[in-house]
């Protein structure tokens, strides 16, 4: 998310060269997530800009045929009876698709 789609890619395709038949995780926010106002929130304390984001892991297959995806995840599928605890669950739902988790291996 700190880094350009550009650099993404070179940065990706560095760890397939130089670490061949490896696995790698890593998160993600979507590209709505970009669009959210984050005055009020811990990132307005910093100079970090959010660049990137990704809607569907999947795409990064068609970076390089050695990409696969395993396996993601989104934040908030884990701990679902914490945010109903808190009653935050339907809070949750509008940022639920915002960030994600995923689990790759290079072929």
């Amino acid at each position: 998310m700190y880094l350009d789609e550009q650099k993404m890619h070179t940065i990706l395709i560095t760890l397939k060269n130089n670490f061949p038949h490896s696995e790698f995780i890593f998160d993600a926010i979507s590209t709505s997530a970009l669009t959210v106002d984050y005055s009020q929130s811990a990132v307005s304390k910093t100079n970090a800009k959010f660049t990137w984001g990704i809607d569907c892991f999947k795409e990064l297959e068609t970076w390089d045929s050695s990409i696969k995806l395993i396996n993601e995840w989104l934040y908030f599928d884990m701990y679902i009876d914490r945010w109903k605890s808190l009653n935050l669950d339907q809070e949750i739902l509008r940022f639920k698709t915002m960030g994600k988790i995923g689990y790759f291996q290079f072929s």
